[in-house]
């Protein structure tokens, strides 16, 4: 049964993946429109599923405070202090330590949320988290348009350097993790990564990074193609992080296999950047 499954899964996986190549190779070789197209539809796509995550995780708790902080009139009549606040708590009795603990159940994210002030930090950290990830799609894409349109050459040799490295540590992590297994190697962020896979993926990484660098990138080229590697692994443990904060399993369903466009395009974010910092600094 469980083999059937990952064959399943292993085949949407790969239909879908080379979907994605045919189309990407389509758009790079028609020259910088297209590729701009391509794009601007993967960074609107992606801020379309971030913000529908933040805001039905934001909206979610609004709902939920509000509902529980409405009193009944017999408790306003009595002037109950719980209520002055404009929170309504649940008490509980902690008969082993003979503590009082109030708090609010945020509903069916199983988040707990510590009186008022509780609610509040809550809501600034899921706008926060609104925010800085919408930064964060926006800053490498606008980076990447500007390179096509500064010079192709350099856009075809630096996003083809990422998508290499990207590529090659996501196929051996995936293959790896789920044929040795063995010992987690981020439970709390991800349940599915595993060391053999994580060791895989970098191994890999490293060895595409090192073998597609560009001619101009004059650095030292063992130290870059070694953070390439270590960016397209905590690229994709930091989209893990987020989706667990915002109680999520996947951003979208758009690409069969995958999940949404964040989740295929995690990794490469986070890559993006250091190419950005490498060609900013001029190196």
């Amino acid at each position: 049964m469980a083999s059937k499954l990952f064959k399943s899964e292993l085949l949407k996986r790969t239909l879908s993946a080379a979907a994605i190549i045919i189309v990407v190779a389509f758009s790079f070789l028609s020259g910088w429109f297209l590729s701009q197209l391509l794009i601007i539809f993967f960074t609107v796509m992606m801020l379309h599923e971030w913000i529908t995550m933040n805001v039905r995780f934001y909206a979610k708790l609004k709902v939920t405070t509000k509902l529980l902080s409405k009193p009944s009139e017999s408790e306003l009549l009595l002037g109950d202090t719980e209520h002055r606040s404009g929170v309504y708590s649940d008490v509980h009795e902690h008969s082993s330590t003979g503590s009082t603990q109030q708090e609010t159940d945020c509903g069916g994210f199983g988040a707990r949320l510590t009186g008022p002030s509780g609610e509040v930090c809550s809501c600034r950290n899921a706008m926060l988290v609104l925010i800085s990830g919408m930064v964060y799609v926006l800053l490498p894409m606008l980076f990447w348009i500007y390179t096509a349109r500064a010079s192709y050459n350099n856009f075809i040799h630096d996003i083809v350097w990422c998508i290499a490295v990207v590529g090659a540590c996501d196929i051996s992590a995936y293959f790896c993790g789920k044929l040795i297994g063995g010992p987690k190697f981020a439970p709390k962020i991800s349940k599915g990564k595993t060391w053999s896979g994580t060791i895989a993926g970098f191994t890999t990484g490293f060895g595409a990074a090192y073998i597609f660098i560009p001619s101009n990138i004059s650095t030292n080229i063992l130290l870059c193609s070694g953070l390439m590697a270590v960016a397209s692994i905590l690229g994709d443990l930091l989209e893990s992080k987020a989706k667990r904060f915002l109680k999520v399993k996947d951003s979208g369903n758009i690409i069969p296999g995958h999940g949404g466009v964040c989740d295929r395009l995690d990794s490469f974010l986070l890559v993006s950047y250091i190419v950005m910092a490498l060609r900013l600094c001029r190196f």
